[in-house]
């Protein structure tokens, strides 16, 4: 069974995590290069007669990677490790001493060794943060600088083959992100929709009308919808998303989108009205979609 623990150095709440050996890693762009690292963890746990864990440091509740937190899970739980640990941090962490960082995080997450490859880079979460701290406890396994992506999965989710990806991973593409208050043009005609802004780079995605599911995490509740992402007025990555038979204002609320099947380009169109036919059409498509899906 694999436990999933959220932490953060200012929440100083006490886990109750066995001594295991802990491998950090670039997870959420999870290749070939962390399978290696999850058997060679494998190898050194069962040396040890220890837990096996992974440790993924995430500073936003978004992500424009490959993997998102329940991917990263799922991944995981393939490989029967018994621990996933989410470390949130954000850039305050900076100002706290590098060693009460790394001292606080020991004590929390039970660690017996450290596993990280050399040139690893996260902010101040390096390899050096740890061979710093404590050289003797760290096993550096491969080089970071080496590292290639899993062009095979991004170059699907780039011809928007979304059916293929979960059958190569078996697991759906997904992202996460928290609902941002747009220009309600949506709502003034008919087709509201949630909004979530791409703060650092772009997804991985075509920019386009996609048939989409959404997860509502404070609702633990899946919807169908009509998706589009784009570019707005502000030079802002931007996917919106009309939910299909729902209107409660989400403002700030955290959800996971599934991208189900690419519908067509962005068009631009005229006049409102025009507008309000062309998304008529699209809901239209995305609910046999859905209903076929």
């Amino acid at each position: 069974m694999t436990k999933i623990y959220y932490f953060n150095f200012l929440a100083r709440i006490k886990f109750n995590l066995n001594k295991s050996i802990i491998l950090v890693g670039d997870f959420a762009n999870w290749s070939k290069f962390e399978d290696d690292q999850v058997k060679y963890l494998n190898e050194i746990a069962e040396n040890n007669n220890v837990e096996k864990s992974i440790l993924v440091f995430k500073n936003s509740l978004f992500n424009e990677s490959l993997l998102n937190s329940d991917n990263i899970i799922e991944k995981a739980k393939k490989y029967k490790i018994n621990n996933v640990i989410f470390y949130e941090y954000n850039s305050k962490y900076k100002e706290f001493l590098i060693s009460d960082l790394y001292n606080n995080l020991v004590s929390q997450v039970n660690a017996s060794k450290f596993i990280i490859a050399n040139n690893y880079n996260i902010d101040v979460f390096n390899t050096v943060f740890f061979t710093k701290n404590d050289k003797q406890n760290t096993l550096i396994y491969k080089d970071f600088n080496l590292k290639e992506e899993d062009y095979s999965s991004i170059k699907l989710i780039e011809n928007n083959k979304f059916e293929e990806f979960k059958v190569l991973n078996d697991f759906s593409y997904k992202f996460d992100g928290i609902v941002e208050k747009g220009k309600q043009l949506g709502r003034k005609i008919g087709f509201p929709t949630i909004n979530i802004v791409i703060k650092n780079k772009k997804l991985i995605l075509n920019h386009g009308i996609f048939a989409c599911k959404v997860y509502i995490e404070s609702l633990k509740k899946e919807f169908a919808g009509a998706g589009c992402y784009w570019k707005n007025e502000l030079n802002q990555e931007v996917f919106e998303v009309n939910i299909f038979d729902f209107n409660k204002e989400i403002y700030d609320w955290k959800v996971t989108i599934t991208p189900i099947k690419w519908i067509r380009e962005n068009k631009k169109v005229n006049s409102l009205e025009e507008l309000i036919e062309l998304l008529k059409k699209d809901v239209d498509n995305c609910k046999k979609i859905i209903i076929l899906e």
